[in-house]
């Protein structure tokens, strides 16, 4: 598909710099005459009014969306981070992928944010519960290393090997089965 260069963009090819003063005019909420008026100050041609409101329709105003549109998703992505650091590599990264799903044409909008920022927190919650189960496993861990060792001292007793009976119901006092 050939795409046909406006007015402002052949004249940019002769005259490198005027399509980005006739943006930069627009970046000012400058009139269509003032933009006139610069391009004939820039170039010495002559352009009409509807050629400079076309390549504002074709070409500024898509590209100024885009570029909004694509900020507005990659403060959504970095905000469903939460307080989480982003490394600004990985910033780039993100923006990259962006910037090639939107060239792509995929329909990025809040709720593919929304949907990940589920996900982030399924994941978060996930992490927790096993963080938990590793506390509560280290702490039976460590009340069975103190009763292996209470029991070694109760052996080493000299009346647990005269009397059998008794340091078998010490243990069971250690370990709670009673008796």
């Amino acid at each position: 598909m050939r795409i046909q260069l406006t007015r402002i963009e052949v004249l940019d090819h002769k005259h490198p710099g005027l399509r980005l003063a006739v943006d930069s005019a627009f970046d000012k909420d400058e009139t269509l005459e003032a933009i006139q008026k610069l391009v004939h100050a820039e170039c010495g041609e002559t352009v009409s009014i509807k050629t400079i409101s076309n390549y504002k329709q074709r070409r500024y105003l898509p590209a100024k969306l885009g570029v909004e549109k694509l900020r507005d998703l990659f403060r959504g992505v970095k905000e469903s981070f939460g307080e989480q650091a982003i490394p600004e590599s990985t910033q780039a990264v993100i923006l990259e992928k962006l910037q090639d799903a939107l060239r792509a044409g995929a329909a990025l909008d809040p709720h593919f944010l929304l949907r990940e920022q589920r996900l982030w927190a399924q994941h978060d919650a996930k992490v927790a519960a096993i963080e938990n189960e590793k506390k509560r496993i280290e702490l039976e861990l460590a009340k069975a290393d103190r009763a292996r060792q209470e029991v070694a001292r109760v052996m080493k007793e000299p009346d647990a090997q005269k009397d059998p009976q008794r340091a078998l119901e010490q243990i069971r006092g250690i370990y709670g089965l009673g008796g």
